[in-house]
């Protein structure tokens, strides 16, 4: 069993360093429109 050290820290940040924390994550439209058309998808028919 191999037990980790947290000593380096910074050096296993899971975020890259080049990506700023102020700027939002906006979510790709095409996705959104993906989404909504998998939802509209499932309802049962009537």
């Amino acid at each position: 069993m191999e037990v980790l050290s947290t000593a380096q820290g910074d050096a296993h940040c899971p975020l890259p360093r080049v990506v700023k924390a102020t700027q939002a994550a906006q979510p790709d439209r095409d996705l959104l429109l993906f989404m909504f058309g998998l939802t509209q998808g499932m309802r049962p028919q009537s």
